[in-house]
């Protein structure tokens, strides 16, 4: 069942990077939203990383998206939202009603904080589904989803924002 599920995702991955257009670098100064992939041993960190983010990136939207695989149903808040077992149907992909929801609103910046390695393709899986114009992950990810992928040292999710607003500083030309 494993493999079933591995090629339908790999499936989705493709048919995305298929269709992907060339990315657009938002304005660090102000990123009017922000979606936030983290995985759920991060959830003490959340609020933390809110209020970092909004503060770093000027941003009056953000939105955490936790990846819950222990527990089965999780209730959501305004700004952290639960992707748990339940969201996924029989061979690994999200339910219709899950895919309608999370590409209902725009992001332009959607930051992949996960590093659990058993769920990387379902965390993979699931960014293809965002609406988002620029996309960034930390680590091992597929690069060919992303328009950044940043490798640090730093082990704490708030300490990679903050790295990645340093880059996004450069890369724009802002100070």
């Amino acid at each position: 069942m494993k493999k079933v599920v591995i090629f339908f995702r790999n499936r989705a991955i493709n048919a995305f990077t298929k269709k992907r257009k060339a990315c657009v670098l938002p304005d660090v100064s102000r990123c009017p939203s922000v979606a936030v992939l983290i995985d759920e041993g991060e959830l003490p960190n959340s609020i933390y990383l809110y209020e970092e983010i909004r503060r770093l990136f000027a941003t009056g939207n953000c939105t955490i998206y936790v990846v819950n695989t222990l527990m089965e149903n999780k209730k959501n808040y305004d700004n952290i939202r639960f992707i748990t077992k339940k969201s996924f149907g029989f061979f690994g992909l999200l339910k219709a009603s899950d895919i309608a929801s999370l590409s209902s609103v725009h992001y332009d910046m959607l930051l992949n904080l996960t590093t659990d390695e058993e769920s990387l393709l379902a965390d993979d899986y699931v960014m293809t589904v965002f609406d988002a114009s620029f996309r960034v992950s930390f680590g091992k990810s597929l690069g060919k989803l992303y328009d950044l992928v940043l490798d640090t040292k730093r082990e704490s999710i708030v300490d990679k924002v903050s790295v990645l607003c340093k880059y996004m500083t450069m890369l724009t030309g802002r100070r």
